[in-house]
């Protein structure tokens, strides 16, 4: 008897180095990977794709394993994958979704900081995000603000990819983001 626990406890403890070096190779190769899960295009960021079918770019950010990777339903059902980069100096979630297997945007979202004093400051953080676009694509070519009923938009266009600074003045809050889409505004 006691030999055969000997034997069941040498093999769990034999099954748990092999786990666990299989998981830190794993996590060596996933960290290996974000730059390439948070490469600029013209049509997108890393996998996701503008045009690109979902189970391709699902496939290749699986291969990729960049942080908190999601592939599923997504808002009003429509298919979405999505995980956590850094974007320059800042954390950044990437989302891509779409109908009909293709996807037809490509959001990248600023995680922190989300609080501005001002509009001005929600402004300032948008143009710290972009500074990654704007080395890649060239300078704002246009810049525009929208009133909304709860927030104020400040967008700016660089190459295919409109920024943008939703300003919630009553909550201070500042959402950031940059948006690849199929059919440009």
């Amino acid at each position: 008897m006691r030999r055969s626990v000997a034997s069941v406890l040498g093999v769990a403890v034999m099954l748990a180095g092999v786990l666990l070096g299989a998981g830190l190779l794993i996590a060596g190769l996933w960290a290996g990977s974000a730059t390439a899960a948070a490469d600029l295009r013209d049509d997108g960021i890393g996998p996701l794709r503008l045009g690109e079918r979902f189970d391709r770019a699902e496939t290749k950010a699986l291969r990729l394993g960049p942080g908190g990777l999601y592939a599923g339903p997504g808002c009003s059902g429509l298919r979405e994958i999505r995980y956590d980069i850094r974007f320059g100096a800042v954390p950044v979630g990437v989302m891509a979704m779409g109908e009909h297997d293709i996807i037809q945007q490509v959001e990248a979202t600023l995680h922190a900081p989300t609080r501005a004093a001002d509009a001005e400051a929600c402004m300032a953080l948008r143009d710290d995000f972009a500074e990654p676009l704007v080395q890649r694509f060239g300078s704002y070519e246009r810049q525009w603000q929208t009133a909304k009923p709860v927030s104020t938009e400040f967008l700016a266009r660089t190459g295919p990819v409109v920024v943008v600074a939703r300003w919630f003045d009553t909550g201070g809050s500042c959402y950031v983001s940059a948006r690849f889409e199929a059919a440009p505004e």
